[in-house]
């Protein structure tokens, strides 16, 4: 029969081997969790950023064509949104990738009026309309849908 004395040095030795490797396990999965709910974040982030960048060109183009009936021609392009001052910073935007955005008016068949392009994050330029899976490449026209 344990005695008192003999109960309470079992119970100070500490945990076992096995308990250890449990809570080591435990702790892994939880890290290993939260790592995957961070990796891309940034780049959502990014792509987030981009796409406000473009809303708020768009709004500026649209600004622009109901002063002026059209929108400004390819050249000079978004130059003419900035010398004006519809864009607020009055800077040529970039995305968040720090690259130009890509104007085009009027824009190819499909982009009625105009065409605004952000190349993704590898700046690689694609056949089409997107998101690419290859580039993530962001294609609006005036008629983007949000």
């Amino acid at each position: 029969m344990p005695t008192a004395r003999r109960t309470a040095a079992a119970a100070s030795r500490g945990f076992t081997l096995l308990e250890l490797m449990i809570v080591l396990i435990i702790i892994a999965v939880l890290g290993t969790i939260v790592t995957l709910n961070f990796v891309g974040a940034g780049d959502k982030a990014k792509y987030d950023a981009t796409r406000a960048t473009m809303k708020s060109v768009v709004a500026a183009l649209s600004l622009y064509r109901t002063n002026y009936g059209t929108y400004p021609p390819s050249n000079p392009g978004l130059n003419v949104l900035v010398q004006q001052n519809l864009l607020n910073p009055p800077v040529l935007p970039t995305d968040a990738w720090e690259r130009p955005l890509v104007y085009m008016s009027p824009g190819p068949k499909g982009f009625e009026g105009f065409l605004l392009v952000s190349w993704g994050k590898d700046g690689v330029e694609t056949a089409g309309p997107g998101p690419d899976k290859h580039s993530g490449a962001i294609w609006v026209g005036p008629d983007t849908k949000w």
